[in-house]
């Protein structure tokens, strides 16, 4: 999708305001050019499997945290978070949560809008939705600090494309006119 090209990758470095970061995140990486795959569903023995079995190196593994399993934080914290974590970290990736929950967030709240893009617009405008957004960020911060690091944290990928498209394309550079 075309508003994917406009995402943020938060890395997880959990230091006072000022203090250097608890990890270099990008040490870890490095500078090299590098695969992850989506590792979900039926999907999450294929990353274990494939480099045992096919010597598949992939250095990151993403999975979506999606506001519908904040329904039941800790059942979605048991049997989908922390297993992903633990095989990420197994297979030698690094796992990467994709924090994608406005767009949940409104459609459980019941926002209509029409298009994705309108839908997450309102859920920014609502304290409350907000609110409830911060709350589930917090939760999936406070479960990565539990682990090793590295872990990165792939915040709303769509939600950068939607307020470029919201400035227009004509010149607007004022990202002070999204409301």
């Amino acid at each position: 999708r075309a508003s994917a090209v406009a995402s943020l990758l938060v890395l997880l470095v959990v230091a006072p305001a000022g203090a250097a970061p608890r990890h270099d995140f990008c040490g870890d990486v490095g500078g090299s050019f590098a695969f992850g795959v989506s590792s979900y569903g039926g999907v999450r023995d294929w990353l274990g499997e494939s480099r045992r079995d096919c010597g598949a190196d992939f250095r990151f593994a993403y999975v979506y945290i999606l506001a519908e399993g904040m329904e039941d934080p800790e059942r979605f914290e048991t049997w989908y978070v922390r297993p992903f974590l633990d095989d990420a970290k197994e297979a030698g990736a690094v796992p990467v949560c994709t924090f994608y929950q406005l767009l949940g967030i409104g459609t459980l709240a019941g926002v209509e809008g029409g298009s994705e893009a309108a839908i997450v617009a309102q859920v920014l405008q609502d304290s409350a939705l907000m609110r409830r957004y911060f709350d589930s960020f917090v939760w999936l911060l406070r479960i990565a600090a539990e682990y090793d690091p590295p872990i990165g944290v792939h915040v709303e990928p769509d939600s950068g494309g939607f307020m470029m498209w919201a400035m227009g394309v004509e010149g607007n550079d004022d990202p002070t006119s999204i409301p």
